[in-house]
């Protein structure tokens, strides 16, 4: 189930998936309007009843703002076919120990915790060839309520992991 404190939040949009250059994507909707909606602009997101009431939409998604404290960790396709999650992805899991759900395509992992990142978005290549995600702000999640855990407080390993995927470029 997805934490109260996020469903209390008037940071919701429902999505759809849309084709783009061939690829699938997913688009974030204004639960107002059901036009696109920006995960920067407040404007065009709703509550959690407004997103799910939506008509026509995949899924719903949790918008990260500069204004709330939360950081979402998104690890794609860190799942084999038969449902191991590979062993660099445990130990974020392990380590963050937050609010963990699985992902719609049931491959990747989302993780949400309460901290702050240097920069609003880290994104890399990882040890089982997908991606490793970190955000701040500017962007939603799409969620599925397949999770568990709680939301807590997690800046000192949020630093650490991103010391050990991010570090700083060395000074010449």
């Amino acid at each position: 189930m997805i934490p109260a404190e996020l469903r209390a939040l008037p940071q919701w949009v429902p999505w759809r998936v849309e084709i783009r250059k061939g690829k699938p994507t997913k688009v974030p909707l204004n639960p107002h309007t059901g036009k696109r909606a920006s995960s920067t602009d407040a404007a065009t997101w709703g509550t959690y009843r407004q997103a799910l009431a939506t008509l026509d939409a995949d899924g719903i998604g949790f918008v990260f703002s500069a204004d709330d404290p939360y950081v979402g960790v998104d690890m794609d396709n860190c799942l084999s076919a038969t449902g191991a999650l590979h062993p660099a992805a445990w130990q974020i899991v392990h380590d963050l120990n937050g609010y963990v759900e699985f992902s719609p395509s049931g491959r990747g992992i989302h993780i949400i915790v309460r901290g702050r990142i240097a920069r609003g978005r880290h994104t890399l290549k990882t040890p089982w060839n997908s991606e490793l995600a970190l955000y701040q702000s500017g962007r939603f999640f799409t969620m599925t309520g397949d999770g568990r855990g709680e939301i807590r407080e997690a800046q000192d390993e949020l630093t650490a992991l991103i010391a050990y995927y991010f570090p700083e470029p060395d000074e010449k």
